[in-house]
């Protein structure tokens, strides 16, 4: 069986659905389903990438993570929302901080996050990466501004339509434009519009998951140490599941063309940070909407069973 080759970006802190995608995604690789090619650690913080690198330790998975350098996080427009959204957290819902105390670094130890993802695109066979985008878009913004540089003479447009295959975005574009910019596109919006208006391949929008509730058996489960339950129990309490967004756009990158989904092409996705809209119209870019083809009942159950 050919194994996927996955490359992960997450906000690994704004909830515990990216632990539970992660996780997801290390059972598939220890099972010789799939390759992680590496992890991009997307939110402005201090945690995420030694975060994800705690749970890589605890899988046996080696791969090479990058980290987003916002310096002017604490200042800029750019982020108020995402600000705005960590104050109102409770200090206990970080279990990123408690994984990250584990691993002994911080963000600025790793990678920068263009560059990681320039070295990891180099890396992979040509049209041979899926990419699964379960947060923010701040790096692959980042990555897409990318000029030639001693890894390759390629820009990062360029990389993008080279090696990815497949690229999966955790978010929504609802058909008829209305409704609040959704969460992973809001945190930044600057980001989100580069994107969109630079991507070089077709992206497959995944809004699915809120009446998909997992993770209710981590608790009785699992042992107390175990970086899974820790997240889910930090951040939700024991024994309560939470809405699966980000573990179905995982799923959905290992498993594309299960008859659990269906996709349907809009034209091309288009985001503008002033005014905050996200719409489609007729584009070059082919991408398209994920919504589900069963009853969410059924999708927990598989998913549930993918997270040990």
């Amino acid at each position: 069986m050919e194994r996927t080759i996955i490359l992960f970006d997450t906000d690994m802190e704004s909830d515990c659905d990216d632990a539970g995608a992660l996780a997801l995604l290390l059972n598939a690789c220890r099972a010789g389903e799939a390759q992680l090619l590496g992890v991009i650690a997307d939110a402005p913080g201090t945690c995420v990438a030694p975060c994800c690198e705690a749970f890589l330790r605890h899988y046996g998975v080696s791969a090479p993570i990058g980290a987003v350098r916002a310096a002017e996080y604490a200042q800029s427009p750019r982020f108020a929302a995402y600000r705005a959204h960590c104050a109102a957290m409770p200090p206990r819902m970080f279990y990123n901080r408690t994984l990250a105390a584990q691993v002994g670094r911080t963000d600025a130890d790793y990678e920068d996050a263009a560059r990681a993802y320039r070295r990891m695109l180099v890396s992979a066979g040509d049209g041979s990466v899926t990419l699964v985008c379960v947060g923010f878009l701040t790096a692959l913004a980042a990555l897409l501004l990318t000029g030639p540089d001693d890894l390759s003479p390629h820009t990062g447009v360029d990389l993008l339509r080279r090696k990815v295959k497949r690229l999966i975005s955790m978010g929504d574009a609802p058909v008829d434009g209305r409704g609040e910019v959704s969460f992973n596109y809001a945190m930044d919006l600057t980001a989100s519009e580069i994107f969109f208006a630079k991507c070089s391949v077709p992206v497959i929008v995944s809004p699915e998951g809120t009446d998909v509730l997992t993770g209710a058996d981590l608790s009785r489960t699992l042992p107390g140490t175990h970086p899974l339950r820790i997240a889910y129990e930090q951040w939700n309490g024991p024994a309560t599941p939470r809405p699966s967004w980000d573990l179905i756009a995982v799923y959905c990158a290992l498993h594309p063309d299960a008859p659990c989904f269906r996709t349907q092409t809009y034209g091309t996705v288009h985001c503008s940070a002033q005014p905050a809209r996200v719409w489609w119209e007729t584009g070059p870019r082919p991408d398209s909407l994920l919504s589900l083809n069963i009853p969410p009942a059924a999708l927990r159950a598989t998913l549930d069973k993918c997270l040990f």
